[in-house]
């Protein structure tokens, strides 16, 4: 076209959060045609009965707007499932609410509570918008955060589990009076989970701190290695429940879990609940109405949901029907199923525990979750041999046009010095094809003090795949010399 026109930047100011560096790994894995280890998603996650409710909903026509505070069949669905779970009853229509995935969910809290200053729609704003979070935690909460708050981390060293102290947390909130603590269990990255010993003492904590919300990240629960008996602060004491926000979505559960759908569900008290419902109907809108109907199908089985879409815009026959004892019993029949992954990801767990330990590597065993998080400090100070070959025997100009379309400076890691964990990931990204995560994007706060010595590495890929791209990294590492002079 003779009048097309190029677009240029104009100058304009906006706040620009880094790419997440699970999604950038990936990308780069698969231009190197390497072995994704970065995103905590299995191969093929859909549950039969789940993508039949899918399909069914599209065939139906249930791909229009639907409430932005969500599907009313999902929202009571999961005020039933989380007091059975819980033992909290959560009134659907004012204390849960659906949103695009578990981003989402915390992306509506974070633009509901947290703000710079007073406006006319938040006058009585009290200046705390702080959040806390353990050190090494899910790598979006500090960009997330940023635009509204500030982030304090507490230590949670790997000598404690990756898990902070009830001493810690209260000298933190004693110096700094945050308005948030936020947290997941099992954790992401290092798969830590509380027992009700450490939950016990929080509680304590917590009891004595009724300024703070407590936003509880859920969605890993139902991935419990060695017959761990899943613990939660809800569980313990319920009374707590009106101080809790818990953020969960289908992106992680198990056999049913669906990644691309993007649904996630807030539930907590009300005033805070309705807020990020109202202010969801003008920013994010409703979650995908196809993927919500698969949520219900996620927890009730096709027959069950298919039924809930029979009677949809009957409220009351909706609720009768996910309150009765056959959505009970079928709730409790996929319940059981889905924990049968969890002996399936703890033998690749064991697995890759085995051989990176044997090769050099410190391993916490994680209690739960998608992924192991090896530390490499042994590693520091070696160095890799001069004209190692990248993954693949690829072109090094290969690294040029990956550097160009991501914005990243990759280069050959030949004669290099292993310092810290980003040489390490990217040693095992570039020359073993092994797409793992730099620990220093788990917590960039503490990275700006001390070097990071661990990386992500998810245990989600098939046994033989997983089993080869683990050899890869013993290979490699076992090429490393120490550094001399």
């Amino acid at each position: 076209m003779t009048n097309a026109a190029t677009v240029r930047g104009n100058g304009f100011f906006a706040k620009k959060a880094p790419s997440s560096a699970t999604l950038l790994v990936g990308e780069i894995t698969n231009a190197l045609k390497g072995t994704g280890l970065a995103a905590g998603q299995l191969p093929d996650p859909l549950h039969q009965e789940v993508k039949n409710v899918g399909i069914e909903a599209i065939q139906r026509g249930k791909t229009v707007y639907c409430p932005p505070a969500g599907l009313e069949a999902l929202r009571i669905g999961a005020s039933v499932a989380y007091e059975e779970e819980f033992g909290v009853v959560y009134d659907w229509l004012s204390q849960i609410g659906v949103r695009g995935g578990g981003k989402g969910g915390l992306s509506s809290l974070f633009e509901t509570v947290l703000t710079q200053s007073p406006t006319p729609a938040n006058p009585d704003y009290d200046g705390r918008n702080k959040v806390i979070i353990p050190d090494d935690q899910w790598l979006s909460y500090v960009p997330m955060v940023a635009n509204q708050g500030h982030i304090i981390t507490v230590p949670s060293p790997a000598s404690q589990g990756y898990k902070m102290s009830a001493g810690d947390l209260r000298t933190a909130i004693a110096e700094h009076d945050p308005k948030i603590i936020l947290w997941a269990d099992p954790g992401n990255p290092t798969g830590a989970s509380h027992t009700r010993p450490e939950i016990e003492a929080q509680n304590e904590v917590l009891a004595d701190n009724p300024q703070l919300i407590a936003v509880s990240e859920i969605m890993y629960r139902k991935i419990m290695f060695e017959g761990k008996k899943y613990e939660h602060h809800l569980k313990v004491d319920p009374t707590l429940a009106d101080r809790f926000i818990l953020n969960d979505c289908f992106s992680k559960y198990s056999f049913g879990h669906m990644p691309g759908p993007r649904v996630g569900i807030v539930a907590g008290p009300s005033d805070i609940i309705k807020a990020m419902n109202g202010n969801a109907s003008h920013s994010q809108g409703n979650a995908n109405s196809i993927g919500q109907w698969m949520g219900v199908g996620v927890l009730f089985g096709e027959k069950i949901a298919l039924q809930a879409m029979d009677l949809d815009g009957d409220t009351s026959a909706v609720e009768k029907l996910l309150r009765s004892n056959q959505a009970l019993d079928e709730y409790h029949r996929l319940d059981e199923h889905y924990l049968t992954m969890a002996p399936i990801l703890e033998g690749r767990r064991d697995m890759v525990v085995e051989k990176l330990s044997n090769a050099g590597f410190d391993v916490p065993i994680p209690d739960g979750s998608f992924y192991v998080y090896p530390d490499m400090s042994r590693f520091i100070g070696m160095k890799v041999p001069e004209g190692l070959e990248l993954f693949g025997g690829a072109d090094p100009a290969i690294l040029d046009s990956i550097n160009q379309k991501f914005g990243t400076n990759l280069k050959p890691m030949g004669g290099q010095t292993i310092k810290n964990s980003t040489d390490m990931s990217n040693l095992l990204l570039l020359h073993a094809g092994a797409g793992v995560v730099d620990g220093a994007e788990f917590n960039p706060i503490k990275a700006s003090d001390r070097p990071s010595t661990a990386f992500r590495m998810a245990i989600v890929l098939p046994d033989e795949k997983l089993k080869a791209v683990t050899d890869r990294i013993v290979t490699v590492t076992n090429n490393l010399r120490p550094s001399i002079g």
